[in-house]
């Protein structure tokens, strides 16, 4: 059975309150529709971008456009290597990533700054990364994005927005107060959680963090709030004195050599909360007293071959989850992913300018009545002809409006991976009501997206989004005029 049909299934058995889906979009309705919606979607009507795209726009001001390369993040080095769950593991979460079974993982290194050429030693490279893929059996991957600071400077989407627009505006001679200095006064724990990054004498000697809280499911369906932590076998970092005298690669550079020399090593760890933390606020970090488990061990041995062609390739997604993980309520997390998935769109898009001035990108609020289109269309149309579809309707849970908006913005990402998907729209129908409409050369090609990673990370993410099971209607298309 399809991922997104068990999705539906397990909502509607896990909640009796659940009720058929009414007034559901016709096909004829939707025909009808979806001329207007190609059009809303090729004008580029980014007079006000939602700020997942704001913060990528930013982010190229900030550091310059650089195509082809992530807005975040933009240098780093891919490797491979597995993952092996602790036996303690599978007591807090029934997922397959912790079954015991030796996990294949594909892991990028990376300094934190937006410029592919800054020096590995440079504060400005602070703080580096670490984010996991990993593949699980039947095919279907989770990840993890980690970095190096204790906790993160904003605890939203807005006020990241709002801290990247102060560090522009507070160049060395801005009159005082800077902008940054009043951010810096208003949240006091932005200053804080810089301070907690470190240049490290190798990506291996680093601690890295997950800054979002994730909720472990059990067999039993008991629920735990956890923080990952990931432990190198040592810590080391570099004065800013010692740092600025290294060879500006010499990050990548070193951890190429001690991999082809031996296996780098990484302790998975959780953080637990206790009853009254809160979950909402990567931001806050919990108190250090609060109990910390083992995982598992992550054993990197593999250099990928060409690293920079293999990570432009790469995306690294918060929110792609498995059974047995799922979001917390920190809406943090759904945005980190819309953002990815903005900056992955356009460096995977040649001729689509990196300022984002030219994208096709959620523009305008909801209008009763109207649909709005969250995401760009993918076309891939040049061989063939688009014979099948899938429409499917999502339903908000009270006050996760905007978190399933943010989710379906990142799907965007994760459908520009699937090579037999060549169109896919998020739509927003209603102020709470949602659609997917993605359609597909071939019945086989719809098979493998309603068992792929959108449908994986939804079945995830299910409990938290969505007030019902979803509706999915297949529609075969008897014709179609596209771009292209």
């Amino acid at each position: 059975m399809a991922s997104l049909g068990k999705t539906a299934k397990n909502i509607a058995m896990a909640d009796s309150r659940i009720r058929p889906l009414a007034n559901s979009l016709t096909l004829g309705s939707f025909v009808l529709a979806f001329g207007s919606l190609m059009l809303a979607c090729t004008a580029a009507l980014a007079d006000d971008p939602p700020v997942t795209t704001q913060i990528v726009d930013l982010a190229n001001k900030l550091n310059g456009v650089h195509p082809g390369f992530r807005a975040f993040h933009a240098k780093g080095v891919v490797v491979d290597g597995s993952f092996k769950a602790s036996p303690e593991a599978a007591r807090f979460s029934r997922a397959t990533l912790f079954n015991g079974h030796l996990i294949p993982v594909t892991v990028r290194f990376s300094d934190g700054n937006g410029m592919p050429n800054v020096a590995d030693g440079s504060p400005a490279a602070n703080p580096h990364g670490m984010a996991i893929k990993y593949h699980l059996p039947g095919g279907a991957d989770t990840d993890m994005v980690t970095n190096s600071l204790n906790f993160f400077p904003a605890g939203t989407a807005e006020d990241f927005r709002d801290l990247l627009q102060a560090i522009i505006a507070s160049p060395p001679d801005a009159p005082k107060p800077t902008k940054l200095e009043q951010f810096f006064a208003s949240h006091p724990n932005a200053p804080k959680a810089f301070g907690t990054a470190a240049t490290p004498d190798s990506y291996a000697d680093e601690e890295y963090h997950g800054i979002n809280a994730f909720i472990f499911v059990d067999k039993a369906g008991r629920r735990q709030a956890v923080r990952y932590l990931l432990v190198p076998e040592k810590l080391v970092h570099l004065t800013p004195e010692e740092a600025v005298k290294q060879p500006p690669d010499f990050l990548s550079d070193e951890v190429t050599r001690r991999i082809a020399r031996e296996p780098v090593i990484f302790h998975l760890r959780a953080q637990l909360a206790e009853p009254g933390d809160q979950t909402k606020d990567g931001s806050q970090p919990w108190p250090d007293d609060r109990k910390v488990i083992e995982l598992g061990v992550l054993t990197l041995n593999k250099l990928v071959a060409n690293s920079l062609e293999a990570e432009k390739k790469l995306l690294f997604m918060p929110t792609s989850l498995t059974d047995g993980i799922e979001l917390s309520d920190d809406p943090l997390t759904s945005a980190r992913a819309a953002a990815y998935a903005v900056s992955f769109a356009r460096r995977n898009q040649p001729g689509v300018a990196s300022s984002g001035a030219t994208q096709p990108s959620t523009v305008s609020p909801y209008a009763s009545g109207e649909m709005q289109a969250f995401c760009p269309i993918q076309l891939n149309l040049e061989s063939t002809v688009i014979k099948n579809a899938l429409f499917v309707r999502l339903e908000a849970n009270p006050g996760k409006e905007k978190d399933l908006a943010q989710f379906l913005q990142a799907g965007l990402g994760m459908a520009q991976q699937e090579s037999t998907t060549p169109v896919w729209f998020a739509l927003q129908l209603g102020p709470s009501t949602f659609g997917v409409f993605d359609a597909f050369f071939d019945e086989a090609g719809r098979e493998a997206h309603l068992n792929g990673p959108i449908a994986q990370a939804l079945g995830a993410n299910a409990r938290k989004l969505l007030a019902q099971a979803p509706s999915i209607e297949r529609i075969d298309v008897l014709g179609a005029k596209l771009p292209g």
